[in-house]
């Protein structure tokens, strides 16, 4: 109907359950995951880095279950601030190499897939060198 609108188009940012809530005390330093994110850590610093993400109701950001608003939407200011601290969130728990790969992504959710591709995978040589020793031993 004309003159509606939904509840998906309006600022949520100051009800405190709202994922696009910010509490004063948040800062781009405020969630700290040790050690950071390296090379061979990406399952234990992942386990550790979305239990903060979601006790803090901001994984939908990451997986992209919140998506980016249109432009004119009330929603965008409120989704760029919680899209921009994530991502600070995300470089401070990296290793500084790491960090510099992706900082010129815009978006938390494709810093979140390049992650997952980077390193979910497992490195192949390293299971085949492990799988030889296992097999050696017997």
């Amino acid at each position: 109907m004309v003159g509606t609108s939904s509840t998906d188009d309006q600022d949520t940012s100051q009800i405190p359950f709202s994922p696009y809530f910010i509490h004063l005390s948040k800062s781009p330093s405020s969630i700290s995951v040790t050690p950071p994110l390296a090379r061979n850590n990406y399952h234990s610093w992942f386990g550790s880095f979305k239990m903060a993400l979601i006790s803090k109701n901001k994984m939908g950001f990451n997986t992209g279950s919140i998506p980016v608003p249109n432009t004119q939407s009330p929603l965008c200011p409120p989704w760029e601030r919680c899209n921009n601290l994530i991502i600070s969130w995300l470089l401070n728990s990296f290793s500084q190499s790491i960090a510099q790969s992706v900082i010129y992504f815009d978006h938390v959710a494709d810093i979140w897939n390049d992650l997952q591709e980077r390193f979910s995978q497992g490195d192949l040589l390293c299971i085949a060198e492990l799988q030889e020793e296992i097999h050696a031993l017997k």
